[in-house]
């Protein structure tokens, strides 16, 4: 993930890693959909 967060959600999906939301430690809290893909050992950010 680009950004550490605590109590976001995550699913895999046709072997890729989606996360979603979370809280950041500064009490931010973040939108963001973020994708990883073990093939390309990357993640990808598909939403704000």
């Amino acid at each position: 993930m680009s950004i550490e967060r605590i109590n976001m959600g995550g699913a895999e999906v046709n072997g890729k890693i989606y996360v979603v939301g979370g809280i950041h430690k500064l009490n931010t809290y973040f939108k963001l959909l973020e994708v990883y893909s073990p093939l390309s050992v990357t993640w990808t950010t598909k939403a704000e």
